[in-house]
């Protein structure tokens, strides 16, 4: 490591080298790689936390730009995948960092080995299900973890620490599904730019106090909303009541909790991704690596645009279909499901 580029950080009074040294030897997780967690992950890989895993399932898209500051117009024009640009980006400003792409959904049957090693997790998320099921597993594995979410002008954010504080089940009880299909979300609200930043950054904040015993851990939820500029704090009290508190995993059980990422019910194979006009199908049990080059010598009736084996995409008139080596695909340009599906069946299936 080149102490060096980090002198200006190690200045802070308690930081030191003995700071520097504890984040090169950390590993954070970040969930999500939008607006919040690419924030989040620019601002741990320049302060030089060792080793940063990106988990995304998504692709950059236009109107992403505003608001998601690793991303840029090739991103866009190449339809990279999230994890895939932020990584390339972020190995960019510093090699001092190991940065992990993963391009996947987070799921129960995958998130207990994302977080294994992970020293701290942050969300990154746009929805409940998916935090439900980042706070079982991090209450399972003992790990320390930061919610932050925004929408419209304001944005969330709060450290959960086991033994310490209540979990997120405690702050908000159980999720109710009905309330989250109805809940607003950016594409019925939008999202203000700057509010991104605010709550990333102290997410961020959070996580180098963690990972280097910096300062008073945040013990609240903060809740600020730029519009008025107002800042409200509700404390993290633990309800003595609290079945995830007690060793009760709801969200990581088959049958009992929601696929991570979209609020679907696990055996659900298809949903319309955040501001229309994609619809994403996901197999109902994993079919193993997919070969995607020998996958896309198969194919008929498709033009190919990209053969990779992260990604294949092809085209059918006027719709596009993204394919992942774990069988998920991202169908751009409709929300006619059943089209999906019946596409999905011709070149997947067949």
């Amino acid at each position: 490591m080149d102490f060096e580029r980090y002198q200006r950080q190690m200045l802070v009074k308690d930081f030191g080298r003995a700071g520097q040294e504890k984040l090169a030897a950390s590993t954070a997780l970040v969930i999500g790689c939008g607006a919040v967690g690419s924030t989040i992950a620019n601002l741990l890989v320049r302060a030089g936390v060792g080793r940063v895993r990106l988990v995304d399932r998504d692709l950059v898209e236009l109107s992403n730009l505003p608001r998601q500051i690793l991303f840029d117009e090739e991103d866009v024009r190449e339809r990279r995948p999230k994890a895939i640009a932020a990584a390339r980006h972020l190995r960019r400003i510093n090699s001092d960092v190991q940065v992990e792409p993963v391009v996947a959904n987070v799921r129960r049957n995958n998130i207990l080995s994302l977080m294994g090693d992970a020293d701290v997790v942050l969300d990154g998320t746009d929805n409940f299900p998916t935090r439900y099921l980042i706070n079982d597993a991090a209450l399972k594995l003992g790990k320390p973890w930061i919610y932050s979410g925004v929408l419209a002008t304001y944005g969330m954010t709060a450290t959960f620490v086991l033994g310490e504080t209540g979990c997120l089940r405690c702050l908000f009880g159980p999720l109710d599904p009905e309330a989250e299909v109805n809940a607003p979300t950016c594409a019925t609200v939008g999202v203000f730019g700057p509010v991104v930043g605010v709550v990333a950054s102290l997410a961020a904040g959070e996580a180098l106090k963690l990972l280097t015993g910096l300062g008073k851990r945040n013990d609240h939820l903060l809740h600020i909303d730029l519009r008025d500029l107002t800042v409200e704090k509700l404390p993290l009290v633990a309800n003595p009541t609290c079945p995830a508190c007690h060793g009760q995993y709801d969200y990581l059980q088959p049958g009992r909790g929601y696929d991570a990422d979209d609020g679907m019910e696990e055996d659900e194979p298809v949903d319309i991704l955040c501001g229309g006009g994609t619809v994403q199908i996901k197999p109902m049990a994993s079919p193993g690596e997919i070969d995607l080059v020998q996958l896309s010598a198969e194919m008929s009736g498709v033009v190919l645009e990209v053969v990779r084996p992260e990604l294949l995409r092809v085209r059918m008139g006027d719709m596009e279909m993204t394919l992942f080596p774990d069988g998920r695909a991202l169908f751009h340009g409709t929300e006619d499901a059943a089209l999906a599906r019946r596409w999905y069946r011709r070149l997947v299936q067949q």
